[in-house]
C-alpha cells in the first residue's frame, strides 16, 4: 500500500472531502485549538479557517450553498463541551469567514437531509451536561432546524430525541423506501424519517452503537450493518439483515474503535477503521467473496491511531483516507 501524507493538523480528529467549484479539496479538523485547514488536492495549496473554535467533531458541506460548511464545534478532550456550539463557515471573496449559528453544549455530530427541497439539519451531543469526564448521567439530544438561503439562517428548531446516552455515529441512509438520518447511542441505531405529521423516529438496531454504515458488503442488493460495538469499543461487526432481526457474520478485536468507513476498494468491498489505543493501527477488512460472508483483516499501518477513514475515489483512483491523529497529519492510502 502506498501512502501519501497530505497535510499537517495538530491533534487531528476529523476531515471532509467536499468539492469546491469543481475542484476537490479536504478539509482537516482539530481536536485542539488550531484552525480547520484546507487542503486544494489539485494544486497542494493550504488555506485556513481561523476565526472558529477548535474542538471540531464535524465537518460536512451544504448541499446547494456555494463553497458553505457547517461543523460541530468547541468538545475538546477529555469531553470538556459545555461550551460548544454549531458553526457556518463560508469562503467569500477575502476568504474563510465563521460564524456561530447556536450554542449546542457537547455537540458531537451533524447532517443535512433534503426533504422536498428544503434541506434540514440535524444535530446530535453526547450529553446535555457532564460534570467530568466519566459523568454519563444526563442523555443527549437530537435536534433539528431548518436551513433557508437567507437570514436567519436557521429557523424551526426542535428536539427530536431527548434521551440518546453517548452519541458518535449519525449518517444518512435510504430506509423503507426513503433518505433517512441515522444516529446512534447506547441505545442502539435510530432512524428519523420525514413524514406528513412531522418526524418519524424508529430502533432499528438495540445494542449500544458507536459508529455504523450500511453497506452492501455481499453485492445482492441488501445492505449489511457494520458496527464499532460499544461506545469507542473494542469489536468491529458485520451482520446480515434477517428481516426484522440482524446476524452477525463477522467480529474482529480493536482497541478504542473509532474511524469507521466502508466503500469498495479495487473493486472489492472493503471497511476501514482505526484504533486509538494499543497498536493504533489503521486496518482495512475486505469482503474476500461477496455472498459468501468470507472477509480478510489487513493492518495498514501501525502507530497512527486513525480518529476518522474513510474510501473515497480520487481521479479515478480507489483510495482511503485517514486522519492519523498520532501523527497530526491528514493522509491518502493507495494500491
Amino acid at each position: 500500500m502506498n501512502k501519501t501524507k497530505l497535510f499537517e493538523v495538530p491533534q487531528a480528529y476529523t476531515a471532509a472531502l467536499v468539492k469546491f467549484n469543481g475542484q476537490d479539496y479536504i478539509v482537516g479538523g482539530p481536536e485542539g485549538e488550531s484552525p480547520l485547514k484546507v487542503y486544494n488536492l489539485a494544486n497542494s495549496e493550504i488555506s485556513e479557517i481561523v476565526d472558529a473554535q477548535g474542538g471540531t467533531m464535524s465537518i460536512i458541506k451544504v448541499p446547494g450553498m456555494k463553497n458553505t460548511l457547517v461543523s460541530s464545534m468547541g468538545m475538546f478532550p477529555p469531553f470538556k463541551g459545555k461550551d460548544a456550539n454549531i458553526f457556518l463557515h463560508r469562503h467569500l471573496s477575502d476568504g474563510w469567514h465563521s460564524e456561530k449559528i447556536f450554542h449546542f453544549p457537547f455537540s458531537h455530530r451533524c447532517e443535512i437531509l433534503t426533504v422536498n427541497d428544503t434541506r434540514y439539519l440535524f444535530v446530535a451531543s453526547v450529553s446535555t451536561n457532564k460534570e467530568s469526564p466519566e459523568d454519563w448521567s444526563n442523555p443527549g439530544e437530537v435536534r433539528v432546524a431548518r436551513v433557508n438561503d437567507s437570514e436567519p439562517w436557521l429557523t424551526d428548531m426542535e428536539v427530536i430525541i431527548d434521551n440518546l446516552f453517548k452519541n458518535h455515529g449519525m449518517t444518512k441512509v435510504p430506509y423503507n423506501g426513503t433518505e433517512s438520518v441515522m444516529v446512534s447511542g447506547a441505545e442502539g441505531i435510530f432512524s428519523i424519517t420525514p413524514g406528513s405529521g412531522g418526524w418519524k423516529t424508529e430502533r432499528i438496531f438495540d445494542q449500544e452503537v458507536s459508529e455504523f454504515v450500511f453497506y452492501d458488503l455481499n453485492e445482492d442488493g441488501i445492505n449489511e450493518l457494520v458496527t464499532i460495538e460499544p461506545f469507542h469499543g473494542n469489536t468491529l461487526n458485520v451482520y446480515n439483515n434477517k428481516g426484522s432481526n440482524w446476524e452477525r457474520i463477522y467480529q474482529s478485536p480493536l482497541s478504542f474503535g473509532h474511524g469507521l468507513g466502508v466503500g469498495h476498494f479495487e473493486g472489492v468491498p472493503t471497511i476501514s477503521v482505526g484504533n486509538r489505543r494499543e497498536n493504533s493501527a489503521l486496518e482495512m477488512h475486505t469482503m474476500e467473496q461477496p455472498g459468501q460472508d468470507k472477509i480478510v483483516k489487513n493492518v495498514i499501518e501501525e502507530g497512527v491511531g486513525p480518529t476518522l477513514t474513510n474510501i473515497v475515489k480520487l481521479n479515478s483512483r480507489d483510495t482511503l483516507l485517514s486522519v492519523n491523529q498520532l501523527k497530526n497529519e491528514i493522509a491518502l492510502y493507495h494500491q
